[in-house]
């Protein structure tokens, strides 16, 4: 093997390393972030009249929390947290709330079974 498949191998070995720390700084951040949230969004997935976030798509909750941020979604208690969160925040959040197994029995546990066994 020459020096440049050599080269462009440590690099990518290095990009995936960087990508992956990366990947763990933000779930650790949104783990840290989350202890706000949970105070009304219980961590265990229940929905007690407020909605579960978690196990959520990471794009989905990323992108409802900037819905809230620029007014497009008017709760107000979320609107305010949102307009304190910056894009990192948020996308720490929606990342470390993914991470988070819903219980099994709730609605969204229970579509991801029936979408799972099509």
């Amino acid at each position: 093997m020459g020096w440049f498949p050599r080269v462009a191998l440590v690099i990518g070995m290095v990009g995936a390393n960087v990508e992956h720390a990366s990947a763990d700084r933000l779930v650790a951040l949104g783990r840290h972030l989350a202890q706000e949230c949970t105070t009304c969004h219980r961590p265990d997935g229940i929905n007690n009249g407020i909605p579960s976030i978690v196990g959520l798509d990471p794009a989905y909750l990323t992108e409802a929390l900037k819905m809230f941020r620029t007014g497009k979604r008017t709760n107000p208690t979320m609107v305010s947290i949102a307009q304190s969160l910056d894009d990192e925040q948020m996308e720490a959040l929606a990342r470390y709330f993914a991470t988070l197994a819903k219980p099994e029995g709730s609605v969204a546990a229970e579509k991801r079974g029936r979408s799972e066994k099509r």
